[in-house]
């Protein structure tokens, strides 16, 4: 062991890239990287804080408060996390759900009488047009889409 690493207390061996790690990075700007460059620099204690206050050009309080905030969020992210799939991110509300069922329930209706009314238009054309509604009663707002029905004449045999 050299002298410098006795004096350190590291043991002999591969050298850490510490601080040197932060540019090689592909995410962050180029703040965040300068930050957490001093913040490390100064955990391994190659800086001082003054250095790295001037470095960052900001004050003391600044600086610690930074440190403090990343070690916390570090700190954190470090925690164990559980295993497989994660949660949805927002729950889903029972009278949301209701709602939406509801109008399944509605749609599923239409498509019926959407299929029925091919049905019949295929089995009699006559009959179909009769069926189907009027555009001027679909604009009335009257349900069902019918309006006043007309006598049919009957055919004379």
């Amino acid at each position: 062991m050299d002298e410098s690493s006795e004096q350190l207390g590291r043991r002999p061996g591969r050298p850490s890239e510490g601080a040197n790690l932060v540019a090689a990075l592909s995410s962050g700007s180029s703040l965040a990287k300068a930050r957490l460059e001093a913040i490390l620099r100064t955990l391994e204690g190659e800086w001082t804080i003054e250095d790295a206050c001037e470095h960052l050009a900001i004050g003391r309080t600044a600086f610690h408060k930074m440190r403090n905030r990343f070690l916390e969020e570090s700190t954190a992210l470090l925690e164990p996390r559980k295993r497989g799939p994660k949660p949805l991110a927002e729950t889903i509300d029972a009278s949301e759900v209701q709602a939406l069922r509801t109008q399944i329930h509605t749609l599923e209706i239409d498509v019926l009488a959407a299929e029925t009314r091919e049905e019949l238009a295929l089995a009699s054309p006559a009959i179909a047009k009769e069926a189907a509604p009027s555009p001027s009663s679909a604009r009335s707002g009257q349900k069902g889409g019918r309006g006043k029905r007309r006598k049919r004449k009957r055919r004379s045999r």
